[in-house]
């Protein structure tokens, strides 16, 4: 990822691969069960159902969160063995999500459409608030996911 002449903005392969929150909810879990025992019969059955809930949660929660933190691992796995495409031009139909929303940014170059990753931040974090027709490079997975994008200094495609 040569940023020699480009403003990178986005670049989800600097993000970390997050274990903490399925190894928290795994604790919260067991923590739950082994208070069970220790429970008063009338409090232990109402303590089975509680712990059965969270149990439950957790184990979707904790999916989740492992989901995608291999997804994070499997693009930089494919950026480190060159399975990911590049493409330059002019950014067109630029959505950028509200603030808050778990909705990817997404624009056009040509005619690819490509969207952020969920979960991984939006377009812009690096000062750059609106790409619209702005000279992009992108780096992007087989799903038009953006793993990389910067923004061209001067020029687009030797211009």
């Amino acid at each position: 990822m040569n940023a020699d002449g480009y403003e990178v903005i986005y670049d989800i392969t600097n993000e970390h691969l997050n274990w903490w929150p399925v190894y928290l909810l795994a604790a919260l879990t067991l923590l739950g069960l082994i208070s069970i025992p220790f429970s008063t019969q009338e409090r232990r059955r109402g303590a089975i159902g509680s712990v059965g809930v969270f149990t439950i949660f957790s184990i979707v929660a904790a999916g989740f969160f492992a989901m995608q933190t291999l997804h994070l691992q499997d693009i930089k796995q494919a950026l480190h063995m060159g399975r990911l495409q590049d493409v330059e031009g002019v950014v067109h139909d630029y959505r950028k999500a509200a603030i808050g929303s778990h909705a990817p940014d997404s624009f056009y170059v040509g005619n690819h459409h490509f969207y952020t990753a969920l979960g991984w931040g939006a377009i812009g974090y690096g000062g750059e608030e609106d790409i619209s027709n702005r000279c992009v490079k992108a780096i992007y997975s087989q799903q038009n996911e953006i793993v990389w994008l910067a923004v061209r200094l001067s020029g687009c495609n030797g211009e």
